[in-house]
């Protein structure tokens, strides 16, 4: 019951917040040539997620897609200058109304996080566009109605449009329910029960019957369906006890869950070493990062990972390239070394920096994440790029 009463704020909590966090980052999100449509703030996102929208603006030499973790405030998980880590490499190609990239949510805890829209051009500052809160939940939740309420990547749908009514129940009695988020309507009074239909926010329907083992009630939709909704999805207006308690069907058969076992943590991962093949890089030409991963825990480490490697223009910001390598599982003390390519084609004679982050995609558990994350600056020098 507590469980249900924290998901049920959670969700009252992203209903309210929101919103203000939306229009904190809306003053940004003004560019129709830089957006992301789809998903839309307020989603549940799991898998692998294609990110639609455009990236088409002047003088593009290129866009990709980052994400950072949000506390249950929807502040982000470090404070405003936390890391973002990428969830796209950096494309060179325009698009307009189409698939931006994909982003492979399974390899980030469940959670809250902020997704953001990158596009870089020769002659301005990056443009950015950000959604500010979605939900990635891969895990079901063995309880509570409220999260799966929240408005989700694919729309929810009823499983048919002529569900014949399966209560006998009496004429309503004046005591109505509105939806305070999109929320499913069930044949029964729990989330095991199959959906017969849904509503949305700021829909009304009259309350005809109230579970006789539970606090769901017994709606009636539009078009005659009845149906269960949990009361933390809605709002009543009326006195319950007017309405009749009725017995809700058997539950459908249900596997029993076995929790996996926790997994030990003794792995941690640093860069033990980091160089650059070239000291200066020259422009337009291919150097590489080279990164010796070393595993410094007492125990291998549950998987292999990937190394994120930017390159940054100090002065604009901009990341003018990306790149991805990988490393195998680790034994305690040993180590790896990743040579990743990378070209920078662009702000010669200036300053730029390198980063390299460990395990980007965070799927190797560690007894310590806050070591994976190393920089170097140098001066990319003219060669190929002058006038």
């Amino acid at each position: 019951m507590k469980k249900r009463l924290i998901f049920a704020l959670l969700v009252t909590l992203i209903a309210s917040v929101v919103a203000v966090t939306y229009a904190q980052t809306d003053d940004a999100n003004d560019n129709p040539n830089a957006v992301i449509t789809s998903p839309p703030v307020v989603s549940v996102l799991s898998g692998i997620v294609p990110i639609e929208g455009t990236a088409n603006v002047p003088e593009q030499t290129g866009y990709f897609i980052q994400y950072r973790e949000l506390d249950t405030n929807l502040d982000p998980v470090g404070g405003e200058d936390a890391l973002w880590s990428p969830a796209t490499t950096l494309v060179r190609s325009a698009v307009v109304e189409g698939v931006l990239g994909q982003w492979d949510t399974s390899v980030v805890p469940d959670g809250l996080y902020q997704l953001q829209l990158v596009v870089n051009s020769a002659s301005t500052q990056p443009t950015r566009y950000t959604v500010a809160a979605v939900r990635v939940q891969n895990d079901t939740l063995p309880f509570g109605e409220a999260i799966a309420g929240v408005v989700t990547a694919t729309p929810i749908t009823p499983l048919s449009t002529a569900v014949p009514t399966v209560f006998a129940t009496p004429t309503p009695r004046g005591v109505t329910a509105t939806a305070t988020i999109q929320a499913n309507v069930r044949t029964g009074d729990s989330t095991v029960y199959p959906s017969v239909g849904f509503l949305n926010v700021g829909d009304t329907v009259p309350v005809i019957g109230r579970s006789s083992r539970s606090t769901w009630v017994l709606v009636r939709l539009d078009d005659g369906t009845e149906g269960f909704m949990s009361p933390s999805t809605l709002r009543i207006d009326g006195e319950l006890i007017d309405v009749p308690a009725v017995d809700p069907p058997p539950p459908p058969f249900t596997p029993t869950f076995t929790p996996s076992p926790t997994p030990v943590v003794q792995a941690n991962l640093i860069a033990a070493e980091f160089r650059l093949s070239e000291n200066n890089p020259d422009c337009n030409e291919v150097f590489e990062v080279i990164v010796v991963v070393q595993n410094v825990g007492s125990g291998p480490t549950n998987t292999s990972g990937n190394i994120g490697v930017a390159d940054r223009h100090l002065s604009s910001g901009q990341i003018t390239e990306s790149s991805v390598g990988g490393f195998p599982v680790l034994s305690a003390g040993e180590r790896f070394e990743v040579r990743i390519p990378l070209t920078v084609d662009t702000f010669f004679e200036e300053r730029h920096r390198i980063e390299v982050l460990i395990d980007s995609n965070n799927s190797v558990l560690e007894t310590n994440e806050g070591d994976n994350f190393v920089t170097r600056d140098y001066t990319l020098e003219v060669a190929d790029c002058a006038d």
